[in-house]
């Protein structure tokens, strides 16, 4: 299950944006600078640092889209964790569609007590892959369903 989180952050990233967007179009200048809408050094600086996270978020959200669309799924186990400081840290292992080991680095969220991750993978390059933790606007849930075989043994031994 995959559901998108810290939507609020988005939408905050989206009415800036529009914004933005709207007082460059329809603020003529003469008529800002006739007002006293002048916008110094401090002003400016904010603006365009604003206008950098922004950005980063929304390129963020589109390459975890494109990864989401174009990537298969595995469940990896854990080699070793890095409990960092700032950040913390997970090495991993999975088997890829043709049977071969590979592995990565991710950053590690949640309780970090985990026995597995789940792995994002390009099919196309397996080494090119990303833990569950490493996307900020997407939650994933994994629940385990007994399957029909089990459960067909469990009658058997129950008759």
């Amino acid at each position: 299950m995959v559901q998108v989180r810290h939507l609020p952050e988005l939408f905050g990233c989206f009415l800036l944006s529009g914004v933005t967007l709207w007082a460059m179009i329809f603020v003529p200048i003469g008529e800002a600078s006739s007002r006293g809408l002048q916008i110094g050094a401090f002003e400016a600086e904010f603006i365009c640092g604003v206008g950098l996270a922004v950005l980063l978020a929304s390129l963020r959200w589109f390459t975890e889209r494109r990864i989401l669309r174009r990537s298969r799924y595995t469940i990896g186990t854990p080699l070793s964790r890095d409990p960092g400081f700032f950040r913390r840290g997970i090495t991993y292992q999975f088997w890829d569609t043709k049977r071969e080991r590979r592995g990565g680095r991710g950053p590690l969220w949640g309780r970090g007590n985990d026995n597995a991750v789940l792995v994002l993978y390009d099919p196309n390059d397996p080494d090119a892959s990303a833990p569950h933790g490493a996307f900020p606007f997407h939650k994933f849930g994994l629940a385990l369903i007994p399957g029909r075989h089990r459960q067909e043994n469990s009658k058997i031994i129950h008759e």
